[in-house]
């Protein structure tokens, strides 16, 4: 194997030098960092449309991005939402629209596993 270099690296993958390994490790713990650090943008959505009712829905249950981005989809899909903004760390969601149901975004909050614990009419 002697005088081969770097075929036998290539034939031979466990035989990666040490800095290579290194950079490699360092690497993807410096953009995990970065992806567990970065902002969250969920919540800072603008809200389009001022005009129209506007709505703020305190919910329970969310911990994470995923949720506010679950539940804000299952909002858009409600009947006469126009926009959604769900902020997780603050627990709710601002919901613009024309004319919606709210018994409609209630139980779309709740088929996701959440709860709906309190709803604040911002705007008309």
């Amino acid at each position: 194997l002697e005088g081969r270099g770097w075929e036998v690296v290539q034939t031979m993958p466990w035989m990666i030098p040490g800095p290579a390994k290194t950079i490699a490790a360092v690497a993807l713990v410096v953009v995990l960092l970065g992806a567990f650090f970065r902002p969250s943008s969920v919540g800072n959505v603008a809200i389009a449309g001022s005009n129209g009712k506007r709505i703020t829905i305190e919910i329970s249950g969310m911990s994470c991005e995923h949720c506010a981005r679950s539940i804000r989809r299952a909002l858009l899909e409600s009947a006469g939402v126009k926009s959604a903004a769900v902020d997780f760390k603050k627990g709710s969601a601002i919901v613009t629209g024309d004319v919606f149901d709210m018994k409609q975004i209630e139980e779309a909050v709740e088929s996701l596993g959440y709860s709906v614990t309190g709803v604040e009419k911002i705007g008309e």
